[in-house]
């Protein structure tokens, strides 16, 4: 089920980002500086294909390594040779199995919410990325990941 999830959602995301990328102009403000001012544009189609790939590729390809690692019985937790014995080796792949799915399905959530704040962006008169939104939903991922690792570390951490 982890895996159905991972790979719909980031179809999603990509279909998410061609679908928005349609109201973008010609040319896009594709970086912007600490106080979201725009500083580097590409042409549309480049942009739009380019987070296409990042929202549908960085999230997979977190989670199909992380998958790899599981598979081999190799996956970098602590006190592996407990949490991978015998005895708990099924429960633990299980577990990876899953936090791994919700750490894809958060990055491909994350990134293309970057994209939708991109597409605002340019609905003003000045192209200006939404400096309180984009910093808020940053601290906010980043505390997921923060919290992410958190969990990992305090399930494995003991045996």
């Amino acid at each position: 089920m982890p895996r159905l999830l991972v790979l719909a959602t980031s179809a999603l995301g990509v279909l998410w980002v061609v679908l928005l990328g349609g109201l973008l102009p010609d040319v896009v403000a594709s970086h912007f500086d600490l106080s979201g001012r725009a500083d580097g544009h590409l042409p549309r189609p480049v942009f739009v294909a380019l987070m296409a790939a990042l929202v549908g590729g960085v999230p997979l390809l977190t989670w199909w390594l992380q998958q790899r690692a599981i598979d081999s019985g190799r996956p970098r937790i602590p006190n592996a040779e407990f949490w991978l014995s015998a005895a708990q080796r099924q429960a633990t792949g299980e577990w990876l199995r899953f936090h791994a799915a919700v750490f894809a399905i958060a990055t491909t959530v994350f990134l293309a919410a970057l994209h939708a704040l991109v597409v605002v962006a340019h609905r003003g008169p000045r192209v200006e990325l939404p400096g309180g939104l984009f910093w808020t939903m940053l601290l906010a991922y980043l505390a997921f990941v923060g919290v992410w690792a958190l969990r990992l570390q305090r399930r494995f951490g003991r045996s």
